[in-house]
């Protein structure tokens, strides 16, 4: 088994980026700035909770109590949004929204726009909560509006997942592994890539989110898992033989 984990592993370090797989994440409470997140903002408004109070998860958690952002940036390169586009990617976060009545703004947002050369297509969903800290997710897609809206039935953790299909171009929104929308079509804005998650707002709204994970990953090439899996059985046929 090791000499087959050795020619996976090595097989995933040839291929490389290019060939999809996840490209940034965060995970509990480790300060996104070392996992390859540039921090827009105030670090005065971030904070590790180790766990969170009452729910036994680590997490990241990022405020609106000053007038500034507190928002984690990663820039993927040209290579990578063309993967994505082409292949698809999926861009999940699994975070609470820890306060009762928080209107719809950018205290916590989820924010991707990726460039095809001509146009950033662009997927943006923020957040409101009822007086029991149930969350309604909102999306912001080509009809430029916000209209598109699923509501929960319980407050806490949960996992929000966009996944885009690159043979169609749109994308499906993700509740705890179950599709709430569908066939969402992207928002066109600048060509510039960008992927987002934290508090986005300045607005000193006071509201909070607590970010137990998120992550940027691209589907793999056919070709790479034609590779791993020839690499694997290759292994394999020379362990037999011996």
């Amino acid at each position: 088994m090791k000499k087959v984990s050795l020619i996976l592993l090595g097989c995933l370090l040839w291929a490389g980026a290019s060939y999809g797989g996840m490209i940034v994440q965060h995970v509990g409470a480790t300060d996104p700035t070392t996992e390859g997140w540039t921090l827009n903002g105030n670090a005065g408004q971030a904070s590790a909770l180790t766990p969170d109070p009452g729910y036994g998860v680590n997490a990241w958690a990022t405020d609106d109590t000053m007038a500034s952002t507190c928002r984690y940036d990663y820039v993927p390169s040209s290579t990578e949004a063309s993967d994505a586009l082409t292949l698809g990617y999926t861009f999940s976060a699994t975070l609470r929204l820890p306060d009762a009545d928080m209107p719809l703004n950018d205290a916590a947002v989820m924010y991707i726009k990726l460039s095809d050369g001509t146009n950033g297509q662009r997927y943006v969903i923020r957040f409101e909560t009822d007086s029991n800290a149930i969350p309604t997710l909102h999306i912001y897609d080509s009809r430029h509006s916000w209209g598109t809206s699923y509501a929960l039935s319980s407050g806490g953790y949960h996992t929000y997942s966009l996944v885009h299909d690159g043979s169609t171009g749109k994308a499906d929104l993700l509740v705890d592994g179950t599709v709430v929308m569908d066939d969402i079509s992207p928002d066109l804005d600048d060509p510039e890539s960008k992927v987002i998650f934290g508090n986005d707002s300045g607005g000193s709204t006071g509201f909070q989110s607590n970010w137990a994970a998120a992550e940027f990953s691209i589907v793999p090439e056919p070709a790479t898992l034609s590779l791993l899996l020839s690499g694997g059985g290759l292994a394999l046929l020379r362990r037999r033989s011996r």
